[in-house]
């Protein structure tokens, strides 16, 4: 009888460890999706070879827009002094007649880091 409950004991702390980490995943997901991703993305191809990047998120951030003519991301904006809610950007330097790969970043006031997924222009 001793070895039946020992197996039970173990079977009930293995679904409880596992619900839990089910439940911290899902709640994970859903703060993750509750501020990012990065909500109206706005990009402006400009004549003069730059594009204007704007974009909102809704808690204060720095920022950055990495950026290239492949997703390497070789070039970077200056990341913003400031924490803010609303960005805009300009990336200048662009290569003409050449598509390019932008992704935001951003440092919440913890410094946790967050990427969007890659843009094309």
């Amino acid at each position: 009888m001793k070895l039946n409950s020992k197996k039970e004991l173990n079977i009930s702390i293995v679904s409880v460890v596992l619900i839990l980490a089910v439940f911290m995943i899902l709640t994970g997901f859903y703060y993750y999706k509750k501020y990012f991703p990065f909500s109206n993305v706005n990009l402006a191809k400009q004549p003069a070879g730059n594009v204007k990047v704007e974009f909102a998120t809704k808690i204060p951030v720095k920022s950055k827009i990495e950026y290239g003519t492949t997703d390497v991301y070789v070039n970077s904006t200056d990341t913003t002094e400031n924490y803010e809610k609303s960005h805009l950007k300009t990336v200048d330097g662009l290569l003409p007649e050449k598509n390019h790969y932008f992704r935001l970043v951003v440092w919440d006031e913890n410094g946790n880091e967050y990427k969007s997924n890659f843009y094309l222009l």
